[in-house]
């Protein structure tokens, strides 16, 4: 996929008001178009002719969720749109495991990477940002309850310590997790993957920082929890300014996939594995609605 990445890099360029010779850009956009066409076929060939399967069009629908915290603010901070009351999730999950949606972990979503029709029709996705200690003490028990699998993406330059990103934010500052307490969660069924060291901005560092951020976190994970980290969530959903630079250094660090914050459901296989798109999670998000919409339940 080398071309993939210098057209998409002279494209982005381009776009980001670059200077770019019009019928140049016109020919990249073709080659371009092309260069994903030709791959994506392609890939979809090879697991369908490993499997026996080919020409049948995998329709799997992959819902990732994306929440932060569960429960009431500690001290006497105020509730902010972050939060999520234990009633109004306990009400989710009830509704997931009632819907035909089926939650999966995180090793069969990356499973469902490679080969998307060993998913279910209607998978599930369910994951958490930041590390907060609510996870542990107020979802975990009803993730348990109801068997539910999940995925919590930490900042291991703030294990153990408070969110202090949040500090000149409206956003309360919250414990994090200890490792003790990831563990903990990993015995729950919580995968623990990685949110990066320290909750910057991607598209605010250089190449540097970016890869001391995705090497040092996954290191971290292995070394203290012996989980090879593979998953990333994008710090406030920023895949960095110049998006092909990010995506290569992902590959390099050992990372197979990275999300987004933002989107909805979507197809796999999917073109892109280091921009997956979440559905933010808060407590006015009608999550029926979202999941039986006709663009979503006419897909599956």
């Amino acid at each position: 996929m080398a071309d993939f990445w210098k057209c998409y890099g002279t494209l982005t360029r381009e776009r980001e008001g670059a200077a770019c010779d019009p019928g140049e850009c016109a020919l990249l956009e073709r080659e371009l178009a092309q260069e994903l066409s030709s791959g994506m076929a392609l890939k979809k060939k090879e697991i369908a002719l490993a499997r026996g399967t080919e020409g049948v069009d995998p329709k799997a629908r992959v819902a990732v969720l994306a929440y932060h915290k569960v429960g009431r603010p500690s001290a006497s901070a105020s509730v902010t749109w972050y939060y999520i009351s234990e009633e109004i999730f306990e009400r989710q999950l009830h509704w997931i495991a009632e819907s035909g949606w089926e939650v999966i972990d995180a090793a069969r979503f990356l499973q469902g990477l490679d080969d998307p029709e060993s998913l279910p029709d209607r998978s599930v996705l369910l994951t958490f940002d930041d590390g907060y200690q609510s996870i542990l003490h107020c979802a975990l028990p009803y993730l348990n309850s109801f068997g539910f699998p999940a995925i919590i993406f930490v900042l291991t330059g703030l294990v153990g310590d408070v969110s202090r990103f949040d500090e000149k934010t409206r956003e309360p500052m919250e414990p994090i997790c200890s490792w003790d307490e990831l563990r903990e969660l990993q015995r729950g069924g919580v995968s623990v993957e990685s949110h990066g060291v320290s909750h910057c901005h991607f598209s605010e560092v250089d190449r540097a920082r970016l890869i001391f951020e995705l090497e040092s976190s996954r290191r971290a994970i292995i070394k203290e929890l012996g989980a090879n980290s593979v998953m990333l969530a994008f710090p406030y959903g920023d895949a960095g300014s110049g998006y092909p630079e990010t995506g290569r250094a992902l590959v390099e660090a050992g990372y197979r996939c990275a999300f987004l914050y933002g989107g909805g459901a979507q197809s796999f296989p999917i073109s892109d594995p280091y921009r997956i798109a979440r559905i933010p999670m808060g407590p006015d998000i009608e999550l029926e609605q979202i999941l039986t919409s006709p663009s979503v339940a006419g897909k599956v």
